[in-house]
C-alpha cells in the first residue's frame, strides 16, 4: 500500500475513509476503541494512514458493496418517514425505492461514512426539496388502546412518537394524541393493533407540512 505516500487526500486513496471493526456488518470503531488500542493521541485519520501504509488488504469489493448499499438503504428510509408529497391529499410518504432512485439520479448521491445517517437524511432532503415536491411533516394521531396497555406502549415508542398531554381515560379505555414522522405510521398502527388484540385505533387527525 505504498501508494499513500503518493497521495495525500484519502478520498482519492478509500473509498470509506473509517475504521471498522466489522466491514460486513457496519461496526466502525468508536474513539474509545481507537484509543484503547493504540493510544489517546491517535486520531481516526491518522489510523487510517497507517493501515495503508503498514497494513493489509483485508475489505473486498464486495464487503465494499454491501456497506454502501446498507447505508443507502438506511438514508433513503429515513428521508421516506419523514416526508411526504404535499401534491397529494391527503399527504403521503413516497416509497423508499423512489426516495432512493431520486437520490442516485437527481443528486448523484455518495455515501459519507464520517456523517451520521440523520445527518446525511437532512442532506438529501435539503437538496430534493428544490428538485421534486417534497416536504419535512409531522403526522397528529390519535391513539386509543385499553389502559392496561396504554403506559406500555408509549414507553416502548417514547423514542419515535411525541406524546401532547396525558392519556385520558374512559373507562377502561385510554386515548392520547401524539405527533410521528409519517412513515411510521402504518408500523405504530399495526403495533397498536397487536398490543390491543383488536381493541386499539389509530386515527390519522392532520398532517403538518414544513410550508
Amino acid at each position: 500500500m505504498s501508494h499513500i505516500c503518493c497521495e495525500t487526500d484519502l478520498d482519492e486513496v478509500v473509498q470509506t475513509p473509517v475504521v471498522f471493526l466489522n466491514v460486513a456488518r457496519g461496526l466502525s470503531a468508536s474513539t474509545e476503541d481507537i484509543h484503547k488500542a493504540f493510544g489517546d493521541e491517535m486520531t481516526e485519520e491518522q489510523l487510517v494512514k497507517l493501515i495503508l501504509s503498514r497494513g493489509d488488504a483485508q475489505v473486498t469489493n464486495q464487503e465494499r458493496k454491501a456497506l454502501i448499499e446498507s447505508r443507502i438503504r438506511e438514508v433513503s428510509t429515513l428521508v421516506s418517514q419523514r416526508t411526504v408529497n404535499p401534491l397529494l391529499q391527503p399527504p403521503v410518504p413516497y416509497p423508499v425505492p423512489v426516495i432512493r432512485r431520486a437520490m442516485t439520479e437527481l443528486l448523484s448521491y455518495r455515501v459519507n461514512f464520517r456523517q451520521p445517517v440523520s445527518a446525511q437524511a437532512a442532506y438529501v432532503i435539503k437538496k430534493l426539496k428544490d428538485l421534486v415536491p417534497l416536504e419535512e411533516a409531522q403526522m397528529l394521531v390519535s391513539v386509543e388502546l385499553p389502559s392496561a396497555q396504554m403506559q406500555g406502549f408509549l414507553a416502548s415508542h417514547k423514542d419515535t412518537v411525541e406524546v401532547l398531554g396525558r392519556p385520558a381515560h374512559y373507562g377502561d379505555t385510554a386515548v392520547v394524541q401524539v405527533l410521528i414522522e409519517p412513515g411510521l405510521f402504518k408500523s405504530i398502527k399495526d403495533t397498536v393493533a397487536a398490543v390491543g388484540k383488536g381493541l386499539g385505533t389509530v386515527q390519522l387527525q392532520k398532517t403538518f407540512t414544513s410550508r
